[in-house]
Formats: structure tokens, C-alpha cells, sequence
């Protein structure tokens, strides 16, 4: 959203196995759906935008020690062409990564300041 005021997302269900987000943009529609959630430690998704085909993704949570977590994200998908599938898989790393990265960064202002005490 703040990379695209013109997004607009639907939240359909907000937890759990079926969880599943919507946006649409200018530039397309995608969505968000769990597939797997092992809580407190990994969420299996899929990724799916217009006009591409589906990526498979998932976050994994790791205690990092003296109140951290530890969030390691990673996707897998087909892109094909060598030289064109390079670039497109480059451009959604990069956008893709961009989007996550903040909103990770929004998720850690939320939790620092609902423990008062700066703790991850």
C-alpha cells in the first residue's frame, strides 16, 4: 500500500490453514493463501499474481536470542526464458523482497511498542 496508494486489499480469511489475501492494483491482481502453518515456527504459502504462475513461499521463525526472532523468508517458482525469466525473477526478488521487508519493519515497530521495551 504505501508503494501503491491505487492497491487495495481484501482480506478473505485471517488465519490459519486457507488464510487468504487479495490485492489489486493497477498493474494486476494476486493473492496470498497458506497452505501450511506450524506456529510458532514456519508458514508454507502460495503466491499467485496475474498474468504469472504461482510461486511457493514461506516464512520460517527462529528464536535469535535475547528476545529476537530471527525471519527467513524464501520463494520458489518457475520464470522461464533464460534471458527475460532472469529478469522477471530479478524484478519480483526485488519488488517482492522491498514489500516484505517494510512490512516486517511495521511488524517490528507494532511489537517493540506493545513490550515496551524495545525487544524483537
Amino acid at each position: 500500500v504505501e508503494d501503491d496508494p491505487n492497491m487495495t486489499f481484501k482480506v478473505i480469511k485471517a488465519s490459519g490453514v486457507g488464510a487468504l489475501q487479495e490485492w489489486s492494483a493497477p498493474q494486476g491482481k494476486g493473492k496470498i493463501e497458506f497452505k501450511e502453518v506450524y506456529p510458532p515456527h514456519k508458514i508454507n504459502y502460495t503466491l499467485s499474481m496475474e498474468g504469472y504462475p504461482n510461486y511457493y513461499a514461506n516464512f520460517a521463525l527462529t528464536p535469535a536470542g535475547d528476545g529476537y526472532t530471527k525471519v527467513t523468508w524464501t520463494m520458489e517458482g518457475i520464470v522461464e526464458g533464460k534471458l527475460l525469466g532472469g529478469i522477471v525473477a530479478y524484478s519480483l526478488k526485488k519488488f517482492i523482497g522491498r514489500s516484505f521487508n517494510k512490512g516486517l519493519q511495521n511488524i517490528a515497530k507494532i511489537v517493540e511498542k506493545a513490550n515496551g521495551n524495545g525487544k524483537k
